[in-house]
């Protein structure tokens, strides 16, 4: 594959892939079972990418790996050559530096901005399958790779990651591995300790889109050796790679990557969307109840979540209609505490909730939050909630689970029996009646007794008392028939008979 690494519309270098598959030329088991072909005794380690600078015969070795673990290798050679001039020049004493950044346990890291320090060039990309690769330069220098990585703070950080930095922190299920350990240092204090946890809790509700004390990325050199995987503080790790003295190609200059906050590998490596999105139709629910107080203008709205017990993590950002609402006060549900809850620090900016716990939820129905609006005049529309996708994405987790689902978020509708139709029992034609609380639009509809929809319109509710007549022949003859009212606040059944 050619590539243009300076952007002057000309290929200046090449790269090749290859499986471990092509280079097989008929493999068997003696036993008949099935096996998989590798370069090293590491099934998944089936690719290897050659570039310029492995022009010429290049030694590998070929494995094969049965189901149950017995292998076997060989030692062949591969020779990459330029057949179309795609390569740079290496005569006169010029060398290929190039390497890839991987995140252990999850994948490659693409958009990485990989730096060679001492030299006059601009950063090079890491690209999908995390290979960075820098034009060719003189031997005899004196270089620094370094690689970066800003701007994502909050890709892969959600609320079951303080939950997993809790449980280390209470000795209910401790880190096992160094990445774990940095990952969840925050503050870059070399330590992990609760003030880590109200850093992401900050970021995660939107207080600030970036750690104060810590950059997004941090990186290891790939062939770095933690003396103690368990503290990775006591001695400093690499996170560049010094060449001194340039003196031949180096095309294996390696990192990992570790993102800070990300405990259960949910970032998204590749460019794009970072947001952690649900991959099952699951869902949680949060319901919430709005109460018209004595002053006519004050409304309490009371948020709970549906089902908790069955959740032990869960995180949303809402919204409400500013213009018409002025919010007077608020105070937290059952199990949080004010540093759970971000109420909006400027117009437009939205709410943001979210809560953990290291055990579970004894609620079925757990009251989260508590408000108090004033309505700025009586022509408004009535108050509604509604999920907003930022700061903080939607996402609850299922005890013992660590793929999130949705959160749903809908109000109470009012019951009550105040829809009624007159005459009942009727003949030709009845009135429905019902007396609205709001003004706004909504669904009549008619059932038979095996619950089959036989007539649907659409109404629209003033406040007070409305009116609708139905004439028999809408519907299916003589019979009992159910209907009901229906809006997004409101909700009203009850039973009509025609009689012939």
């Amino acid at each position: 594959m050619a590539m243009d690494l300076n952007g002057d519309g000309t290929a200046d270098w090449g790269m090749v892939t290859m499986k471990a598959e092509m280079f097989d030329a008929g493999s068997s088991q003696s036993c008949g079972n099935p096996f998989t072909l590798a370069f090293s005794s590491d099934p998944n380690d089936d690719t290897k990418v050659f570039d310029c600078g492995d022009l010429g015969a290049n030694e590998i070795e070929m494995w094969a790996i049965d189901e149950n673990g017995l292998t076997d290798f060989c030692i062949t050679t591969v020779d990459i050559q330029d057949n179309n001039d795609i390569c740079p020049n290496q005569l006169g004493g010029n060398g290929i530096i190039s390497g890839k950044i991987s995140v252990p346990g999850s994948g490659n890291l693409a958009g990485a901005m990989v730096y060679l320090d001492g030299s006059n060039l601009a950063g090079s990309p890491s690209a999908s399958n995390g290979y960075f690769v820098f034009p060719a330069m003189a031997f005899g220098g004196q270089y620094v790779v370094r690689p970066v990585k800003q701007g994502d703070a909050k890709n892969g950080v959600t609320t079951i990651d303080l939950l997993q930095i809790q449980k280390h922190l209470l000795g209910i299920k401790t880190f096992e591995s160094p990445y774990q350990y940095i990952a969840a240092d925050a503050n870059n204090s070399q330590s992990i300790t609760a003030i880590d946890i109200i850093q992401l809790r900050k970021l995660i509700l939107g207080y600030f889109d970036d750690l104060p004390s810590s950059p997004s990325w941090r990186f290891v050199d790939e062939a770095h050796i933690f003396p103690d995987p368990l503290n990775p503080w006591i001695s400093p790790w690499p996170e560049t790679y010094t060449i001194n003295p340039f003196s031949a190609n180096m095309n294996e200059v390696n990192f990992n990557a570790v993102k800070i906050g990300d405990l259960n590998l949910s970032a998204n490596t590749q460019s794009g969307n970072i947001m952690v999105l649900p991959r099952t139709d699951q869902s949680c629910e949060i319901k919430y109840l709005i109460t018209r107080l004595q002053e006519q203008d004050i409304f309490k709205v009371d948020v709970s979540m549906m089902n908790a017990e069955r959740f032990n993590a869960i995180q949303f950002s809402f919204d409400w209609d500013e213009a018409g609402y002025d919010l007077l006060d608020w105070m937290p549900g059952q199990n949080l505490t004010t540093d759970d809850i971000r109420m909006p620090q400027q117009a437009g900016q939205g709410a943001s909730i979210m809560a953990f716990t290291t055990d579970k939820w004894v609620n079925e129905k757990m009251p989260m939050l508590t408000m108090w609006f004033k309505q700025k005049s009586p022509e408004q529309l009535p108050l509604k909630l509604y999920l907003k996708p930022k700061p903080t994405i939607p996402l609850a987790y299922f005890t013992g689970q660590e793929d999130p689902v949705r959160v749903q978020l809908s109000a109470i509708k009012e019951g009550n029996q105040q829809i009624n139709n007159r005459p009942n029992p009727f003949k030709d034609q009845t009135t429905i009646l019902f007396e609205s609380m709001h003004q706004e639009d909504a669904v009549l509809n008619f059932f038979d007794l095996n619950g089959r929809l036989i007539l649907k319109r659409n109404v629209r509710l003033v406040k007070g008392e409305n009116e609708f007549i139905i004439h028999e022949s809408e519907l299916a003859g003589a019979g009992i028939y159910t209907y009901e009212i229906e809006s997004d606040f409101q909700h009203s059944t009850n039973r009509m008979i025609i009689v012939n």
